[in-house]
């Protein structure tokens, strides 16, 4: 378990050298992508685009404020809050921020292995809510942005949690980074040998990510919203097993 908050962190490069922010996953963590809080000013302008090498796809995940996008696929992309825009390497986006406030992105980067195909995907939270891709969990909704058929090798997901829940969990066939930007949360692992609190503001949040299939327990003392990326790539359908002991997935249908 790798625990990280956005607050202790400061700002560095991202694979696309138009963008700072903070580095909530690494490389050298082992998930298979790396991922950032970014921050753009009011009326920027910056491109979205895989570095030239590796090439990456490169998903972001609108937390605030507002922005419009021009991709080199001759699409338009609205960014506003609970939107994901992913694209592949082949695509970049300029993108303008039309917000009096920040514009606050999620930014995740993986492995493109079929760089000569484009692919894009956005979805806002509003058109999942209620679908197939919004799978109650038990103790909450697990929202699904991108999932195995979108063709990204990553699933990113907005996970609502209630206040009270308390659960043991374990991923045995997946990694998995949990971004808390909202409510109040623990994390406890190696059988409650270790211990570490979410700390969340308006601009900060904590990350948990599961780099070694860790055993871990959850408990949720205020109702929790957290940016969750999963690797390899979820089908879509799966759902937690509280059968006995730690729960994993159930294997999809």
């Amino acid at each position: 378990m790798i625990v990280r908050h956005s607050v202790d962190l400061v700002e560095g490069p991202l694979p696309n050298p138009n963008l700072r922010g903070k580095q909530l996953v690494a490389a050298e963590d082992g998930m298979n992508y790396t991922a950032y809080d970014v921050f753009l000013q009011p009326g920027e302008s910056v491109c979205l685009t895989s570095p030239p090498s590796p090439l990456l796809n490169h998903v972001y995940y609108c937390l605030s404020g507002s922005g419009t996008g021009t991709a080199s696929n001759g699409q338009v992309y609205e960014f506003g809050p609970d939107v994901v825009v992913a694209f592949s390497s082949s695509i970049t986006c300029m993108v303008n921020v039309t917000s009096h406030e920040k514009l606050r992105l999620f930014c995740i980067y993986c492995d493109d292995v079929e760089p000569s195909v484009d692919r894009a995907v956005a979805r806002s939270l509003s058109e999942i809510v209620g679908t197939d891709r919004d799978i109650d969990w038990g103790r909450g909704h697990s929202r699904r942005f991108l999932k195995k058929s979108d063709g990204f090798p990553i699933s990113v997901h907005n996970t609502y949690g209630e206040a009270g829940a308390s659960n043991a969990l374990c991923y045995k066939h997946h990694v998995e980074s949990a971004y808390y930007v909202k409510g109040k949360a623990t994390y406890t692992w190696e059988e409650g040998a270790k211990k570490a609190g979410s700390r969340i503001d308006a601009t900060n949040g904590t990350v948990y990510s599961m780099n070694a299939h860790d055993p871990h327990h959850m408990i949720i003392h205020e109702e929790i919203e957290a940016l969750c990326v999963f690797h390899p790539v979820l089908v879509g359908n799966e759902n937690h097993d509280f059968s006995g002991g730690y729960s994993g997935f159930k294997p999809s249908e």
